[in-house]
């Protein structure tokens, strides 16, 4: 059955009311249960309904999709029929699950549902499951992101429709919730998205119709769109748009919509079940994917432009809606991050203290010197290891430097120096424009030193980006993979600070202090500076060498015993902390 197009949608406007303030109303149910787990589920067959199938052309094993089942149990599928999984999970009828991270179906992350209690529950990628204690409004879903948090650790925020009408949040890490004052329409559910870092983003529909947004505080705003009485919009994270943000959401025509987070929105021509809701995410290779109920009760998926969807085959349970999410955590950089067998002169810093092991990226720049991050010299506790805030240490002498580490086979290690070098402005003041620092290399037991062994990376200093943006090679190991991973962007001036770029390469953490080359192949900054890079994978954020850091070097190789002076740029001597 072809899906039924729809008229553009009717823009509701208006300001959202207050829900009833104070305290969650108990849930009786929830509450008689808790102890006893969920209520048991009735013995049906779990085989879903079929349904016909437009077209073969959804990208599959890159995607995982919760759902509830026309058994009301909790089920997860890859995009297809077979290998789909059943949890055993009683779910309260014509509510929707929400996964992130790997959901549970064998893998890392949580799911959150509203259980057949009405309670908030959650599982995890193995099988444990919590009772929030949190009622919710019946019939409503929650929505669930997995986030860094401020100490750069992963937890999960839930937003919800609490049993008052109020949009509510849930942190996983604190294991308590918090009301946002913003009235919803009865019946409907927000979504969440991170947008880096500790911050996220919740879109829903407003008691007045309209689809608003807040940063998930008490402060919202209404994009204008009109949206289907009694569904829910789904916002992800999406680097494909200037905004970078997504938001599909069933239009009051009965039509599926997307907006980048403004009130422009798009048309996808696909008729969905009425009263059910779309759901939105991008794959970590860019990939967009909207998993949604189609108005032939079939579960479909589609990308977020006008080029038609497929069915998967699965009849889903009357009234619900899809929860879909992409299998990698790293957010999308378009694909220009990759896996390189490695450069002679830029190598991997290893570190340990006690039972912990971390890794930087250093560049070879001099006869001994090797260039990284300021931060793996100098580092606050809380960024580092999420301990207190405002507590700053020294770090400890790295184990080794393996120049053109990979897998491909050992590679020799050189020792480094007790002392690393770092400036007053970083030491001291902690600004993100000096974030950088160097080590001296010992000469190996014949003498030779490292430069003359593996060369001299061409560098320089400059007073900073000048231009709109730089092409740019950057390289680096990221401790999540045994191969350097390198990117070819251009670096653009980040917040007008022209010491500061940016740039849509994914680095994780161990990438920090990784060159970055200009056409010429000259290094010319390094991964670091704001968020000490970025406290997510992407985008990445680099530090320009400045004549400050031409000096630090230059103390360094007089083996730090000229006059270093007292102005911001005056090189600190950093004594490694021990093991």
């Amino acid at each position: 059955m072809r899906l039924r197009r729809h008229r553009a949608p009717k823009n509701a406007m208006g300001t959202p009311r207050r829900g009833v303030l104070g305290r969650l109303v108990p849930v009786l149910m929830g509450s008689a249960v808790a102890a006893a787990g969920l209520l048991p589920l009735p013995v049906l067959s779990a085989t879903p309904a079929s349904a016909s199938s437009a077209a073969a052309a959804f990208p599959t094993d890159t995607f995982t999709i919760a759902f509830q089942a026309n058994t009301t149990a909790l089920w997860e599928s890859g995009g297809t029929g077979p290998g789909s999984l059943n949890t055993g999970l009683g779910m309260m009828r014509g509510t929707s699950p929400s996964t992130a991270l790997g959901g549970c179906n064998g893998s890392g992350g949580q799911t959150a549902f509203q259980a057949n209690t009405t309670d908030l529950w959650m599982i995890t990628g193995n099988g444990h499951t919590t009772n929030t204690g949190l009622g919710m409004m019946p019939g409503t879903s929650p929505s669930v992101i997995a986030h860094y948090d401020s100490a750069g650790h992963i937890e999960y925020d839930v937003a919800f429709q609490a049993n008052t009408g109020d949009l509510w949040r849930y942190n996983s890490e604190t294991g308590r919730g918090t009301d946002l004052h913003l009235g919803m329409m009865r019946g409907t559910s927000p979504s969440i998205a991170s947008t880096g870092g500790p911050d996220v983003e919740i879109a829903f529909q407003a008691n007045t119709g309209d689809l608003w947004v807040t940063p998930g505080t008490t402060a919202g705003t209404d994009l204008h769109l009109g949206m289907m009485r009694g569904t829910s919009p789904s916002i992800t994270r999406n680097y494909n748009n200037k905004s970078h943000f997504g938001i599909a959401f069933q239009a009051n025509t009965g039509s599926l919509w997307v907006t980048p987070g403004t009130t422009a929105g798009t048309d996808l021509h696909l008729g969905m079940m009425r009263g059910t809701s779309p759901s939105y995410t991008v794959s970590g290779s860019g990939v967009p994917g909207i998993a949604f109920q189609a108005n032939t009760g079939a579960l479909w998926v589609t990308q977020d432009k006008p080029a038609g969807g497929v069915s998967t085959g699965l009849g889903m349970a009357p009234g619900t809606s899809p929860s879909i999410m992409a299998q990698t955590f790293t957010p999308s950089d378009g694909g220009t991050t990759r896996t390189v067998s490695g450069e002679p002169t830029v190598g991997k810093l290893y570190y340990h203290l006690g039972p912990k092991h971390w890794n930087c990226t250093g560049t070879v720049i001099g006869p001994d010197i090797v260039a990284t991050a300021g931060h793996c010299i100098y580092n606050s506790t809380n960024h580092a290891f999420g301990g207190p805030p405002g507590i700053w240490l020294n770090a400890p002498t790295p184990d080794k430097f393996v120049p053109n580490d990979n897998s491909s086979g050992n590679h020799a290690a050189w020792s480094v120096q007790s002392i690393g070098y770092v400036t007053k402005h970083w030491h001291d003041g902690h600004a993100p424009d000096a974030d950088f620092g160097v080590y001296v290399i010992k000469p190996r037991s014949d003498g030779a030193h490292i430069g003359n062994v593996v060369g001299i990376h061409k560098w320089k200093t400059s007073q900073g980006v000048n231009v709109a943006s730089t092409p740019t090679y950057t390289i680096g190991y990221p401790q999540d993979y045994k191969d350097p991973r390198a990117c070819n962007a251009p670096a653009t001036r980040f917040n007008g600070d022209n010491s500061q770029l940016e740039l849509n390469c994914t680095f994780a953490d161990g990438g920090s202090g990784g060159p970055l080359s200009d056409s010429t192949g000259t290094a010319y900054a390094s991964i670091g500076g704001f968020q000490q890079g970025g406290v997510n994978p992407f985008p990445s954020y680099g530090v320009v060498w400045n004549s400050a850091f031409a000096g630090l070097v230059a103390y360094a190789e007089g083996g730090g015993t000229t006059v270093a002076g007292a102005s911001s740029a005056a090189p600190v001597p950093v004594t490694a902390a021990a093991h």
